[in-house]
């Protein structure tokens, strides 16, 4: 079991980065509501080096060229995921 003493111990993560990775507020999924001018697009990127992936998911407003929302998934460590969040 992984907790938040232990993280803070084993790696010396600051409050901020452990906050980033326990309570993100843009982590999920965008998923097409089949909404007239609205795309959701996907990308991923990773590094194999380090074992990281990173899952973004854009709500767009095509007409405008806005983005409207954003989530992420990110599988990896507590700062890859912090990171993401930030």
């Amino acid at each position: 079991l992984i907790t938040f003493h232990s993280l803070k111990t084993m790696w010396e993560y600051t409050d901020k980065v452990l906050d980033l990775f326990y309570n993100p507020k843009n982590q999920g999924v965008l998923e097409d509501q089949g909404e007239a001018g609205i795309k959701i697009s996907t990308g991923e990127v990773g590094s194999i080096a380090c074992g990281d992936a990173l899952r973004l998911h854009l709500k767009i407003d095509v007409e405008y060229d806005k983005i409207l929302d954003a989530r992420f998934q990110t599988f990896g460590c507590t700062s890859a995921i912090a990171s993401s969040e930030a």
